[in-house]
């Protein structure tokens, strides 16, 4: 009956089934039994306000109160089939280019924020009830989501950037990663002289690099273009990254000119645009300070991510005291265990290994060393910088654990690999070349040394470092320039006893090492087993 546009219940077709219908009927027997004006009153409350009838309205299988068909319900604001023009309502206003643009290749329902989506609809409100005359019958606007639909079919998709899948604001222009190779990079040989006085100056550093082995394979290898069908052997693409401010400029400025010219990409990161040291300035959330540096990083990796995400394959990101030999590390990246992981698109996450407070669950790679992600853990970092186990607000100088903790708590729990080489040396230090030579274990068990409690299976003397070594920090510019000058630009001394080998394949003894699990021993035995069973 109300369908029908009447006001009296129908019974054909047996009692009335919706709750209306039956609460007009009782009221009406309710009214034959008072009688008199209560049963009017009575009544007519007991129809909806839509239904009330008016003067000009037939009481059945009459017109709408717009003119419309029998029974059809009036027509929704920003109708696209209004007969009237008066009531037309424009469209919600287009997202802007800016907007559209950050969001790379997101679904078509995003494009349009929420707030933004309200704005617009109650603007659109707004104009259709000053152009219509004032009427009790309008329907609703329509819901958010169909504003939304029909905004953005008068869009265009925005052509796929670099990185399709995550919305990422550029924050800076993208900045040329093969400059400093291509303009910077000294493979002259020096004389015997100028190698005997780079010798004398840093003797101790001089006699610590003596162990190092320099792979002139991979760094040869590197140099040329990738190959299509060397499937076996793929080059290995790193871009090395150098965070910095503009106080430390000249220490960037230096590693532009010795060992970043060395990766296949470079880029140096600052809070200014500086061209001595190749320098792009990526803002950042709060201020530039050393208390601040999660923001900083994850503004970092945005812009990594953002620009070069498909152009390389692994990224090396450290401060501008780091000091890398890209062919080393290039070399360890083409092992196999690490190239299964990233064919199989596993998250790989290499560095130096740290036990925070010595817990096992609180490992992380040291920042000043340096750690490599591969593309699928960059992109799942970026993923959940946002989250809130991220802690996207923190301001903290530790953005190497917060990293770690990024990480692990994803949904690929991915976690720290070892990367010692077969005898257990390892391949990045937190200090320089003539520290980790010298370092020994304090004989005093109860001597607080905070590099053996965070440390894992730490070696003392010559041990301590492998012949494949990838990293050492803080490296001040003129100890920079020597190093790279004896590793690179004078002639190698003979390998010392025992370094004769250079083990690049350190994870045949670890065949459980990459992110799904650790190597025997890494966590407590339960905890490890207790991780798989789930």
């Amino acid at each position: 009956a109300r369908r029908g546009g009447g006001l009296l219940p129908s019974h054909r077709g047996g009692p009335p089934k919706s709750r209306a219908a039956r609460r007009q009927r009782q009221c009406l027997l309710a009214c034959l039994l008072v009688g008199g004006m209560t049963c009017g009153a009575i009544f007519m409350v007991s129809i909806p306000p839509n239904r009330q009838p008016h003067a000009d309205q037939p009481r059945v299988g009459g017109g709408s109160p717009q003119g419309g068909a029998p029974g059809v319900l009036p027509r929704a604001h920003g109708s696209t089939t209004s007969s009237s023009s008066e009531n037309a309502v424009p469209p919600a206003p287009h997202a802007s280019a800016a907007s559209v643009a950050s969001e790379g290749s997101a679904k078509h329902d995003d494009t349009i924020p929420k707030k933004q989506g309200d704005a617009s609809l109650a603007s659109a409100a707004a104009v259709g009830d000053a152009a219509a005359p004032q009427q009790q019958h309008e329907a609703p606007p329509p819901p958010r989501k169909q504003a939304a639909r029909v905004t953005d079919e008068r869009h265009e998709t925005p052509a796929p950037t670099a990185a399709p899948m995550l919305a990422v604001d550029p924050g800076a222009p993208r900045a040329d990663p093969y400059r400093a190779r291509r303009e910077r990079l000294r493979t002259a040989q020096l004389s015997e002289r100028e190698c005997d006085d780079a010798r004398q100056a840093f003797p101790g550093e001089a006699r610590a690099l003596d162990y190092v082995v320099v792979s002139a394979e991979a760094e040869a290898s590197a140099a040329s273009e990738r190959s299509e069908d060397a499937d076996d052997h793929p080059a290995v693409r790193v871009l090395c990254v150098v965070y910095t401010y503009r106080g430390k400029h000249d220490n960037a400025r230096v590693a532009t000119e010795t060992w970043l010219p060395r990766c296949d990409g470079a880029l140096v990161l600052s809070d200014k645009n500086d061209t001595a040291a190749l320098a792009v300035a990526v803002p950042h959330e709060g201020p530039e300070e050393w208390n601040n540096i999660w923001q900083k990083t994850r503004a970092n990796w945005r812009y990594v991510y953002r620009w070069y995400f498909a152009e390389f394959d692994y990224f090396v990101f450290g401060g501008d005291d780091l000091f890398v030999i890209p062919s080393n590390l290039r070399r360890y990246l083409a092992s196999s265990k690490i190239a299964q992981a990233t064919k199989r698109g596993q998250p790989v996450y290499a560095g130096r290994r740290f036990k925070q407070n010595g817990n096992w669950e609180r490992v992380f790679n040291s920042g000043g060393a340096g750690y490599v992600l591969n593309r699928p853990a960059l992109r799942l970092l970026i993923s959940v910088l946002d989250k809130p186990f991220c802690q996207p607000k923190l301001r903290g100088f530790w953005e190497d654990v917060m990293v770690a903790m990024c990480l692990k708590k994803s949904n690929r729990r991915v976690r720290a690999v070892d990367t010692k080489d077969a005898y257990g040396r390892e391949r990045f230090h937190p200090f320089s070349p003539a520290h980790h030579l010298n370092y020994h274990i304090p004989v005093d068990s109860k001597a607080k040394d905070w590099y053996l409690d965070y440390s894992i299976d730490l070696k003392q003397g010559p041990d301590c470092c492998s012949a494949a070594t990838v990293s050492y920090h803080y490296i001040k510019p003129k100890l920079m320039a020597h190093m790279d000058t004896l590793l690179h630009r004078c002639p190698r001394p003979s390998p010392k006893p025992g370094f004769e080998k250079t083990p690049f394949e350190s994870f045949d003894q670890y065949p459980d090492i990459l992110p799904d699990g650790g190597p025997p021993g890494e966590p407590p035995p339960q905890q490890h087993r207790r991780r798989r069973r789930r």
